[in-house]
Order: C-alpha cells, then sequence, then structure tokens
C-alpha cells in the first residue's frame, strides 16, 4: 500500500467521524401543523370567523414557538397566543386563530398565514463539534370576501334530566354555526303528558348568540311547578337549523324517590325469512335507572298498514343496571317486507319505541322456478343415461 493510498483512506476516516459526532450532536427538530391550510371562502366585511390549530414538535427538551403572521389578512388575524411552550411530555399546544376583515375591504380572494417559528435548538458541548439550528412552518390562510350573507347551523346532543317536585327541568343542546352572521337560535320546547296526547306546557327560548365558524353549549331552563310527578315527553324544535320535534323523556319525581329509567338497547330478528318458517324474536331491555323495575313488552307485527300479530309478554323482574330478554315466536305467513315495534312498560312509564324489519320470501322447495330447475336437471340426466346405454347396445364390426 502506498503512502498516498494511505493518507486518503486516514483523510476519509477522519471526515466520516466529523459528520457522525456533527450528527450526534445537533437537535434537528421537526415542527408541523394541523390543519396546514384554512380557508373561509365566504367572509362578509366586519366578519368573524375562527379555527383550532394543532402545532406538533418532536423534542426531547423544552421548545418556545413564536407565531409571525404574514401576507394581505396579516392584520386581520388574531390568536390566543404569540408564543407557545412546547414540552417533552406533551409534544404539542393547541391555538385558536381568529379572522376579522375590516368592514371597508373589497369582495375577493385574499391569503396569508402564520409562520410558526422555533427558538434556537441544540447545545454545544466544549470540545465537541455542534450546532444551533430553528426549525419553521407555515400555515397558510385563504379567505374570500362576499356580500352574500349565509344563514346555516347544526342543532345536536339533546339532553334533559330528570327532577323532584319543584327543580327546574334543564333541557341541554349544541349549535354550531356553520354560516357567516351572527345566530341566535330560536328553540321551542313542547312538553306532551305520558300519552302524547296533550299539551301541558311549553317554552320558547332565544336568548344565546353562537358567533360564525363556532359552536355553543346551551341550557334551556323549564319551571317544573305545574307539573304533577309522573312521565313526559318533549319535543325539541330549532328551525333555523332544520330540527323539528326531537323528541326526549324525563320524569318528575317526589322528593327523594329514586328514578327508574330503561331502554330498548335492539330487537334481535333475522333479516331473511322462508315462508311458513318459524323464528325467534328477542327483544333487548335494559335497566339504567336507580331502583330494580317489573317491565313487560307490548308491541305488534305489521306488513304495510296492515297488523298481524299482537306481541305481549309476560311481567319480568329487572334488577338495576340489568338486561333482560322478551322472547317470542312468529310463523312468517306473508310474502314482503315486515315490520316489529312495540315499547316496553314499566313503573308506569313507557320507553321510546323500538323497530325492526324482516323480510318474508317464498322457500325454495315450493318456488316455481326451483320446480321448473328441477325438472330440467332431472331431463338431462335421463338424456344422458339414455345415450349411454345406446353406446353399449351397439357392438363394433370386425373387417
Amino acid at each position: 500500500m502506498t503512502f498516498l493510498l494511505k493518507r486518503q483512506i486516514i483523510l476519509t476516516f477522519l471526515l466520516v467521524i466529523f459528520f457522525v459526532g456533527n450528527t450526534i450532536n445537533s437537535s434537528a427538530t421537526n415542527i408541523g401543523v394541523s390543519p396546514g391550510v384554512i380557508t373561509f371562502d365566504q367572509m362578509l366585511r366586519g366578519g368573524y370567523a375562527q379555527r383550532d390549530v394543532t402545532v406538533g414538535i418532536n423534542t426531547n427538551k423544552n421548545v418556545y414557538v413564536t407565531l409571525e403572521p404574514y401576507g394581505a389578512i396579516k392584520d386581520w388575524l388574531e390568536v390566543s397566543e404569540n408564543v407557545l411552550l412546547i414540552t417533552p411530555e406533551k409534544q404539542q399546544a393547541k391555538i385558536q386563530v381568529i379572522i376579522r376583515p375590516p368592514d371597508n375591504v373589497p369582495n375577493g380572494p385574499y391569503q396569508g398565514g402564520i409562520k410558526f417559528k422555533t427558538s434556537g435548538l441544540g447545545d454545544i458541548v466544549e470540545g465537541q463539534v455542534g450546532t444551533v439550528v430553528s426549525a419553521a412552518v407555515d400555515l397558510v390562510i385563504n379567505i374570500g370576501i362576499t356580500d352574500v350573507q349565509i344563514i346555516q347551523c347544526r342543532a345536536r346532543s339533546f339532553t334533559v334530566n330528570s327532577a323532584e317536585i319543584g327543580e327546574d327541568i334543564v333541557f341541554g343542546l349544541n349549535v354550531a354555526n356553520d354560516g357567516n352572521v351572527l345566530l341566535t337560535p330560536q328553540v321551542t320546547i313542547d312538553i306532551w303528558d305520558q300519552e302524547q296526547k296533550n299539551i301541558v306546557a311549553f317554552l320558547d327560548y332565544n336568548e344565546a348568540s353562537v358567533l360564525q365558524t363556532s359552536e355553543q353549549d346551551m341550557q334551556v331552563i323549564l319551571d317544573s311547578a305545574t307539573l304533577s310527578p309522573g312521565q313526559y315527553w318533549a319535543e325539541v324544535s330549532v328551525p333555523v337549523c332544520l330540527v323539528e320535534d326531537f323528541l326526549l323523556t324525563f320524569d318528575i319525581l317526589e322528593e327523594g324517590a329514586l328514578s327508574a329509567e330503561g331502554v330498548i338497547t335492539t330487537i334481535n330478528a333475522p333479516v331473511w325469512i322462508d315462508k311458513d318458517q318459524t323464528f325467534p324474536i328477542n327483544v333487548i331491555f335494559k335497566n339504567t335507572g336507580e331502583k330494580a323495575v317489573d317491565a313487560y313488552f307490548k308491541g305488534q307485527i305489521s306488513r304495510g298498514d296492515k297488523i298481524l300479530e299482537i306481541l305481549e309478554s309476560d311481567e319480568l323482574r329487572v334488577p338495576k343496571g340489568e338486561n333482560v330478554s322478551f322472547d317470542f315466536f312468529y310463523s312468517a305467513k306473508d310474502i314482503g317486507r315486515h315490520v316489529i315495534s312495540g315499547k316496553v312498560f314499566y313503573e308506569k312509564k313507557r320507553t321510546f319505541e323500538g323497530s325492526a324489519v324482516f323480510n318474508v320470501r317464498e322457500s325454495e322447495a315450493g318456488s316455481p322456478w326451483g320446480i321448473i330447475l328441477a325438472v330440467i336437471v332431472t331431463l338431462i340426466l335421463a338424456y344422458f343415461v339414455w345415450k349411454i346405454r345406446q353406446g353399449k347396445k351397439k357392438k363394433p364390426k370386425f373387417y
């Protein structure tokens, strides 16, 4: 090996050590933001929009991140925090970005964003090679200014709790404003008696406003002073969000009484049944209240507008938190779509109606197509048997 070759090998080895040491002692950190692009293309002048943004960093030490708005919309942007501290334990932080266009901005598209930039990362150890680096990522924001007002919302998460005599009935719901104008939705509630025949109380509520692109939990309070102990049904409507008559149930309880609650969790039946086949139906009821209850199921099997069978079970004892199955057997006589429906009655109360669907078809044994197919197969087999026998009767000719 020549001296020159030895020198080249030594230099190469030293360079490898240099770059490996440099890599080990530098802390290159990746930063990400989600979502990476925000678009509000139907904003009004002087309007409002907001969006939550998550910033993530894979780091083994505390890192500070500064937020720098840029672009044509930088003066429209607000953030909940201008500097974030991200720790190794969480490795992410969440902020809220708010956009407020001025009142005099012309219609059209606008773009800008926010740059997320880390502070210096990495430590130089004395006697070793090292670097101090920073990382950055952009959140791009697209805005469209328009004169068209959009009213659009979603109402969901409806709840109500039972209460003792004299206590307020508290209804809960969540409204999300998907439009570009401030929304003050009207909520109407009709209270029906247990038989759902008479309205015994009603309430109109329109005191809460929801900002554009945001959502809000609401509570609507009903004075129960005029309601006697028993079960009631409530129909909740939020017309502007296209929600009509969402059904809830609640109880007015005697003072100190334990509540009785229960639900039909499922009605089990096969999806497809052959005509004249007998099959089981299982109605599963769960006791979700604070005490054991005696319960029974009452319902029907129908096809179209015709009731084919009345279903009524024996009364069963259901411990608190337990399930019970009300079991029936039915023999299908009519072809077509059938509906099982009914309610469980317990403690002078009743559940929401449960339902299931099963379909009755002509049995394969009795189907005319099955008979025709069987005849065809029989004829084909008979023909082949005849051909085989005819072949055996012919004697070979010798010349």
